[in-house]
């Protein structure tokens, strides 16, 4: 530039500064090369905003940001950008982000842990009433799964219905009736677990009441009963009482007498007799008639009987040495409603003894609970329906133990069914009938083994000039003769020129043929499992 020329400058742009306002950007050129042109710069500052609250941050100034303070209920996840290392040469807004927390379901759990504890209780069903039960099974299928923290409230809520409807489960309350002499003398009603309130004690002439049998405690899961025990002034059996609950059929009934009795003899209101002698009628077989036990007492004994004997009044005796005693005990059966019951599970497993190799064969079902019939649906589609009274058909009948039990037992648990069938191999259903129902059914499988079958083979060769006899270990349908060259002669048991004899369980095959010298051997062919096989050694001889 010369001496008088006006002269400038144009600042380069730099991120985040601006040019300062003591820079000399122009001026005229002096003769003493006076004039400097000055550029400066000042570093800008930015709005930094963190959740709301504002500062002002110099450009590149390092950013240290801090989390935001805790929030009950909510999880810190981050922020809404990346924050740079580096205040930007722009403005910054933070926000942070949150997740909610789930709803805490400590207590819940444990709500639902006692109250389906309570409804896995032994007769849960028989011990609480219907709707109780069902206003606590309303409020545990209520689903307050997956709620947050915000909604604690609707699982607290949840929590305090179950609690509530657990404790408001109700006793069932049942009916305990005392009968004298067949009549009711009295009913009185107890929840389950309250005493029972046995009401005044009887009074019948000529005899003495010695309480109630059983024995009156707290109430069950069910009604029950009580007979009065009443002893004929001068008769030696003190009770008679059937094991309970008692539906008919041959059922068992513990006779109490003082003393030791030769017999005891039951006559119904007909005249009709029962006669139980402890020498010659005792029996080891739950579902037969006869005396099952005799237990000693401290004043006598008492008689466990098998009896199938109708509703109605009866007198017991006692017979001690030659004499029956004149007074005998009166007492009354009566029949309990069996309840319904829902319907067992069937055959719950079909088993077969092994090897099976077809034909008639043992098979046993194991039936839940006391059947009417079973079925067998055949692979074919055919069906074989059997009866518990079959005579083809032994039924045992078995407790939850093992422990095999009458048939009209209230402990039996299940039964097995044993009977011979010829099933063909396949898949096969196997059903029960309970009443007028039928189960669903069990499938199981026939499987048919092959038979194994003994190799028949080759003994003994014996050479004439015209004809070779070849012995063999059981039945043969055809011989080979093959010689060092490997020519065969093969003979089946029509050929013209065999003939066969027995030998014990084998056979002796003659067969007219001329050998030539040389070294031969002879195999036998026969059935296995319906194919002709040849035998896999060859008997070597020499001619």
């Amino acid at each position: 530039a010369t001496t008088g020329e006006a002269v400038s400058v144009t600042p380069d742009a730099r991120e985040g500064f601006t040019v300062a306002d003591n820079s000399v950007l122009s001026g005229i050129v002096a003769a003493d090369g006076s004039l400097t042109l000055k550029v400066y710069y000042s570093r800008n500052q930015y709005k930094l905003t963190v959740d709301g609250a504002e500062s002002d941050v110099y450009f590149g100034a390092a950013l240290e940001i801090a989390e935001p303070a805790a929030r009950e209920g909510w999880t810190f996840t981050g922020w809404n950008v990346e924050i740079p290392a580096t205040m930007p040469a722009e403005d910054l807004t933070l926000v942070s982000q949150w997740s909610e927390n789930d709803a805490d379901y400590t207590a819940y759990n444990a709500a639902v842990a006692a109250a389906q504890a309570k409804q896995g209780e032994e007769n849960y069903d028989r011990k609480y009433t219907a709707e109780t039960r069902a206003a606590l099974a309303a409020v545990l299928a209520e689903d307050v799964s997956g709620k947050k923290y915000s909604e604690q409230g609707v699982v607290d809520a949840a929590t305090q219905a179950i609690n509530d409807a657990a404790a408001a489960l109700e006793l069932m309350t049942y009916t305990a009736t005392f009968y004298v002499n067949g009549e009711v003398h009295a009913t009185v009603t107890a929840k389950v677990g309250e005493q029972i309130a046995a009401p005044a004690d009887p009074i019948v002439d000529g005899y003495s009441f010695t309480g109630w049998d059983p024995e009156v405690g707290t109430m069950g899961i069910e009604n029950v009963s009580f007979n009065a025990i009443l002893v004929a002034n001068n008769s030696s059996i003190i009770s008679v009482t059937p094991e309970s609950p008692n539906y008919g059929g041959m059922h068992q009934y513990a006779i109490k007498v003082k003393g030791e009795p030769q017999k005891i003899r039951i006559v119904d209101a007909f005249g009709n007799t029962r006669t139980f002698d402890r020498n010659t009628s005792m029996t080891s077989d739950a579902n037969a008639l006869g005396i099952l036990k005799i237990e000693k007492t401290d004043d006598g004994e008492i008689w466990t009987i098998n009896v199938n004997i109708p509703e109605g009044r009866y007198v017991a005796f006692a017979k001690f040495g030659k004499d029956w005693e004149e007074n005998g005990h009166n007492f009354s059966v009566r029949f309990d409603v069996k309840p319904e019951e829902p319907t067992p599970d069937g055959v719950l497993e079909v088993t077969y003894n092994t090897p099976n190799y077809g034909g008639k064969q043992e098979y046993t079902f194991k039936v839940s609970g006391k059947a009417d019939k079973i079925q067998v649906v055949c692979a074919d589609g055919g069906t074989i329906t059997l009866t518990r009274f079959d005579p083809r058909v032994t039924v045992k009948s078995y407790d939850a133990e093992g422990i095999e039990v009458y048939s009209n037992s209230t402990n039996l648990a299940y039964e097995i069914w044993t009977v011979e069938l010829n099933l063909p191999a396949g898949r096969h259903i196997a059903k029960a009938k309970y009443g007028r129902s039928w189960t669903a059914g069990t499938e199981f499988d026939v499987i048919i083994d092959a038979k194994p079958v003994s190799a028949v083979s080759v003994t003994e060769v014996k050479t004439s000039a015209d004809s070779v006899e070849v012995t063999v270990n059981g039945t043969a349908t055809k011989i080979k003769i093959a010689d060092a060259s490997g020519a065969t002669r093969i003979y089946d048991r029509d050929h013209a020129d065999v003939s066969i004899a027995p030998d014990g369980d084998g056979e002796i095959w003659t067969i007219n043929a001329k050998l030539r010298a040389g070294e031969y051997t002879a195999t036998a062919k026969y059935i296995a499992n319906g194919r002709q096989v040849w035998d896999t050694t060859d008997f070597a001889f020499t001619v």
